[in-house]
């Protein structure tokens, strides 16, 4: 339904002063989305058109508003206005919530026609609000959980962002008295509610969240102490498991510790819709201090079930605000066991032919600062194993030496490494995997579990990348991205998910199968790999350098033109999909043009380059290709010549 009416809908829930307004806004300033308050006050009080829109001009007044009431109803008239909240009223009240969940789609009940005609009335306003201010995605933070149901039950596909904040924080808040309400043209105050009536309106709204967030096809929940202690984050993991990060997502505007907003249009909320620019972005922690002793005891008596459901401790002492990762990376605050401890992690490591190499990373991977177990399984590929390497096992960590049992390769040896961690009679959760000629950081594997245990929603996580260039020319690949999508996978290979980084939920395995055998000499098998599991589960990135590769190294296939273009041809063939992006689509057709032009194949090689750069005009391999086909350069000069300048090209 949503291609057909040209825009998505982000309804935020919750309870009301749980930081709602600042995501809204934040999410509201990506380009290409708008945030529009709690749209649903409109339609239930009439004072809403005396008062002033989050642009601070009178509702009435403000050109976006305006616009919107002329595109979608000629004009925004009482008798639209109060036909609205009288559908509003028959449907999507608290008291509604059972009729709602029991609706099934194509039922001709009066309850259902009702659904259908208010779900009509915001249909047309939000297809409006995307008309008039050319955004595709509309975030709605209106908050009631019957209001996205209702919406949802009368065919709005909107997708469900539960806001959550510690009960203690949010009673204290609504205590407050003599807050002034900016919003109003003559003077007023906030609404206040006595902490136990907080306390109970608080429990009922997470308990209805719960019950029917299995309704929507996206869902997902969003800490407020989580989102202020790393904005840049967890706003992208919101947008990522909300199923909209489609293309690059544009979130400059987002930092650690000031969120740049632009003006706002939101209807009703918090005084802080009218604060535009740089925004500071601190823990409202004020009630840790504040909060009346007797107040905290009760407010935490009454939602002690949903506290530990959310996370919240039980006992919560004085002063101690909101942990804030500092943004130093060197001086980050060590991860937090999760409940159940940290769960053990196998690491799969093949090799061939580098045992002094090979030595360093096995050590770097049992050094790990890592609490919980690590079980490595080294696969010797067409060798022996080198026996040696079981006497660094220690404490909580083991070696195990295998040879590769399957299609002789990279694939074929992660294979067998796979096969024996499956195997055992408790296969672990998690498995990392890393190449014989790379090492790892000491924290790496710990900061990565902390990651994956704080976000099931992830199936697959890498981290920043430390090329090693040469041995003296090293360049840090922190990552642009904490979330990687399918199409950023499909535009390039994203070098921070090298083999050597990747934790991969062992769930991940057994859903998309292993390693592609087929694949000519393993070429480019971590990526084939990662095309099939970004289709079952997210892809996330730690970014910073935790893991060192050797790129002057030389690889199993390095020099051998025939494979890097059977490889890459194999691939576009099973993988169609990545015709569908054109700059991914060059740069796999320009790799291809320029091994065959190594290969002295000069004829098909700039016919392919220039498919190539008929897709995408910078494609680097299909001008190097070009080049290389019309002056005969040493191929190894010209990559070399890129190196030398940064990177290199992947």
């Amino acid at each position: 339904m949503s291609a057909v009416q040209g825009f998505e809908v982000v309804y935020i829930t919750g309870s009301g002063r749980s930081g709602s307004t600042l995501v809204e806004r934040t999410l509201g300033a990506i380009p290409g989305w708008v945030n529009i308050g709690e749209l649903i006050e409109l339609f239930r009080k009439d004072t809403v058109l005396g008062e002033r829109c989050g642009c601070g001009q009178p509702f009435e007044e403000c050109g976006l508003w305006s616009a919107v009431g002329r595109v979608a109803y000629g004009s925004w008239s009482p008798e639209v206005l109060a036909e609205i909240g009288r559908l509003q009223r028959r449907v999507s009240r608290q008291r509604y919530l059972p009729r709602l969940l029991s609706l099934r789609e194509g039922s001709s009940t009066t309850f259902a026609s009702l659904c259908r005609d208010y779900a009509a009335h915001y249909a047309r306003i939000y297809r409006a609000v995307s008309e008039v201010s050319g955004a595709r995605v509309i975030v709605d933070a209106s908050k009631w959980p019957g209001q996205a149901l209702a919406l949802q039950r009368g065919g709005i596909p909107v997708r469900l962002l539960h806001q959550v904040r510690d009960p203690r924080g949010v009673a204290y808040s609504w205590a407050k008295s003599d807050v002034a309400r900016p919003q109003g043209l003559t003077g007023s105050t906030m609404a206040t509610h006595a902490p136990v009536a907080t306390a109970r309106r608080w429990a009922a709204f997470q308990t209805e969240i719960d019950i029917m967030s299995g309704a929507f096809e996206h869902h997902t929940t969003l800490r407020y102490e989580d989102f202020v202690a790393d904005p840049p984050r967890l706003t992208a993991e919101v947008v990522h498991r909300l199923g909209l990060d489609v293309g690059v997502i544009d979130l400059s505007h987002v930092g650690r510790e000031r969120i740049d907003l632009p003006e706002s249009h939101g209807v009703a909320g918090n005084p802080s819709r009218f604060q535009v620019g740089a925004v500071a972005v601190r823990a409202d922690e004020a009630w840790r201090r504040s909060m009346r002793p007797a107040d905290r005891r009760v407010v935490t008596a009454l939602t002690a079930p949903l506290l530990v459901r959310h996370g919240y401790p039980l006992v919560s002492g004085h002063g101690t605000p909101a942990t804030r990762q500092p943004a130093d990376p060197a001086v980050a605050a060590a991860p937090q066991a999760p409940a159940s401890g940290w769960p053990p992690v196998s690491v799969v490591l093949p090799t061939r032919g580098r045992p002094e190499l090979l030595r360093e990373a096995v050590e770097s991977v049992l050094g790990q600062d890592y609490p919980g177990d690590i079980d490595l399984v080294v696969v010797h590929d067409q060798e022996e194993p080198h026996h040696e390497l079981v006497e660094l096992a220690g404490p909580g960590r083991s070696v195990v030496l295998l040879h590769n049992i399957h299609t002789p390769g990279l694939a074929g040896a992660r294979n067998t490494g796979l096969d024996h961690v499956r195997a055992g009679s408790v296969p672990p959760d998690y498995i990392a995997s890393c190449d014989d000629d790379d090492f790892w950081d000491k924290d790496k594997l710990w900061l990565q579990m902390d990651r994956m245990v704080r976000d099931p929603g992830l199936g697959v996580l890498g981290t920043g990348i430390r090329l090693l260039m040469s041995e003296t020319h090293v360049v840090d690949w922190p990552g642009d991205s904490p979330v990687i999508t399918r199409e950023q996978l499909l535009r390039n290979r994203r070098k921070e998910l090298h083999s050597s980084t990747l934790l991969v939920r062992r769930s991940v395995y057994e859903a998309v199968g292993g390693y592609d055998e087929v694949l000519p000499n393993s070429y480019a098998e971590d990526y084939e790999f990662l095309l099939r599991a970004v289709a079952v589960a997210g892809i996330g990135v730690v970014n910073q350098p935790l893991a060192s590769v050797r790129k002057y190294n030389a690889s199993w296939f390095r020099d051998r033109a025939e494979v890097v273009a059977n490889a890459l041809e194999y691939l576009l063939r099973e993988h169609p999909e990545i015709a569908t992006s054109r700059r991914g689509h060059a740069r796999v057709l320009g790799q291809v043009a320029f091994a065959r032009s190594t290969m002295g194949q000069r004829g098909p090689a700039v016919r392919t380059a220039l498919r190539a750069v008929f897709r995408w005009p910078l494609a680097p391999h299909a001008v190097l290709a070009l080049v290389h086909a019309t002056t005969g350069a040493d191929p190894r000069v010209l990559l070399g010549s890129v190196r030398r300048f940064g990177r290199g090209i992947t």
